[in-house]
């Protein structure tokens, strides 16, 4: 047990090393970074909402936001008391959004543990903590991680064999948060059906009453939100299904997912995933039906890792069921020691991975640096009335309501002004087309009303250095001036 919590406790560790070396948000989870800011702290006025003035395309529910914001509410008035900025309050909402996620995850774990083993469940735990990717997403605010919860759950019900609680929590994961779940929960509970473990029948009622309970809450509170009469998932459903536009936003081979993206997601651990096929005959009929959901959603054109990472604990159990094989007859022989802690070592080859793709990602927020930096180098002019235009670019990479700090400011993000209409701002936050650099950016639209503060570096690119000694290959990280604050001449 102390080494289950030691396990479980390696797993917060991580969580807060990605959340502090990666605080801020990209235009991904801007709807919900931004609801959860408006339901926290505009509160009531409704019509001053962040997403009446940036819709999106297509509207998300505003469940996750109201869930995440009754948890860290209390902390609203404390903040005030002690002149805390509210970035903080984004630091504690993706704080509970990740715990969230880990104690659903470390439930299945102990899930695992009870059906394929103890070891298994330890080293599952270490796999994922050693890992980049999904603790990384863990605590974003994105629909796909308030629906990983659920996933992690129905995984749970599906290894205890409670198939109609599983259905259940499936219904209202997949028509509140993510539709395409259906691809994943399809295969899973179609082989239940064929080996007779839950009726047809009793299946179909049970989804049929989950889905009538989500629409009679989800649809008047998010009608609320939206002014209209709305079903978030169900214009989802229509853009992406029915008129077939998500395309639109960029495109990739068949197997982008099985060639690059779970290599990425899964580092050395997805080399061990075959063999620990074999070390646990039980484990092939858990992990065949997530290897079905990403061959059909493999078929969808857009493409993005985080579309697929209610995959990972699943693909994660054959390498977790060989190490603790391995590590369980390790004192058989020295032989087999050596064997065990071998295998056991590639979760050393993961944090390396992880390491570097965590100081980059830690550099991919220009723009939210860029704000911060402003903010602090003009904290005792923090009650002069300041005019900050930002970008689109700039609001992208990291600027969200939770940045904009000072009550005093005007934080504009308007996209439809000019370059004439913006020379009335103080002070321009603004991002640089590819190839061109900040100052010519500034010479050419700007040269006139303002010069240039300070730049911010970007991660750019990964390349590999090669070297005569080991491991011969060094990854070298590429960093290039992507933000620019500019100030007024006068």
């Amino acid at each position: 047990m102390d080494f289950i919590w030691g396990t479980e406790w390696c797993l917060i560790l991580a969580l807060l090393v990605h959340l502090i070396m990666t605080p801020f948000t990209k235009v991904e989870e801007s709807f919900n970074v931004q609801a959860i800011h408006d339901i926290l702290y505009t509160r009531t006025n409704v019509t001053m909402y962040d997403h009446h003035q940036f819709p999106g395309v297509v509207p998300r529910t505003f469940a996750g936001p109201l869930a995440i914001s009754a948890v860290v509410s209390p902390l609203v008035p404390f903040f005030y008391a002690v002149d805390a900025p509210k970035y903080w309050m984004l630091f504690w909402s993706r704080l509970a959004l990740g715990l969230g996620v880990l104690l659903s995850f470390c439930n299945f774990a102990r899930c695992v543990g009870e059906h394929l083993g103890r070891d298994t469940a330890n080293f599952l735990r270490l796999i994922v903590a050693s890992q980049f990717h999904f603790l990384f997403y863990a605590s974003r605010p994105l629909p796909n991680t308030f629906a990983l919860i659920a996933v992690l759950w129905v995984y749970q019900l599906w290894f205890d064999g409670n198939l109609k609680k599983a259905v259940s929590v499936a219904t209202v994961a997949t028509f509140l948060f993510r539709f395409e779940l259906v691809l994943l929960f399809g295969p899973i509970f179609l082989v239940e059906i064929l080996w007779k473990r839950i009726g047809l029948f009793s299946a179909i009622g049970r989804g049929l009453v989950a889905l009538a309970a989500v629409l009679l809450i989800t649809v008047p509170i998010d009608s609320f939100f939206w002014g209209r009469w709305v079903w978030p998932e169900g214009e989802v459903i229509w853009f992406n299904v029915v008129e077939n536009r998500s395309h639109e936003y960029g495109t990739s081979p068949y197997h982008y997912y099985f060639l690059n993206a779970l290599p990425r997601a899964l580092g050395a651990s997805l080399l061990l995933a075959p063999l620990g096929l074999f070390a646990d005959r039980r484990i092939w009929r858990v992990v065949a039906p997530v290897v079905v959901f990403l061959g059909l959603y493999s078929f969808l054109p857009h493409k993005e890792l985080r579309f697929i990472i209610y995959s990972f604990p699943i693909l994660n159990l054959p390498a977790a069921a060989l190490c603790a094989r391995l590590w369980i007859n390790r004192e058989k022989s020295i032989f087999r020691k050596l064997v065990a802690l071998a295998f056991s070592a590639h979760l050393l080859m993961n944090l390396i991975m992880t390491g570097v793709l965590l100081y980059a990602s830690s550099q991919n927020y220009p723009g939210g640096e860029a704000l911060g930096y402003l903010q602090h180098m003009h904290r005792f002019r923090k009650n002069s009335p300041i005019a900050v235009h930002i970008d689109a670019q700039a609001a992208q990479t990291g600027i969200s309501r939770f940045v904009q700090v000072y009550d005093a400011w005007e934080y504009n993000k308007s996209e439809t002004l000019t370059d004439e209409e913006k020379q009335r701002f103080d002070y321009i936050v603004v991002g640089t087309a590819a190839g061109e650099s900040v100052e010519d950016l500034v010479q050419r639209r700007f040269s006139s009303s303002h010069k240039l503060h300070f730049k911010v570096n970007s991660f750019s690119s990964i390349t590999y250095k090669r070297s005569s000694q080991f491991p011969f290959f060094w990854p070298v990280l590429r960093f290039k001036h992507r933000i620019g604050v500019l100030k007024k001449l006068d």
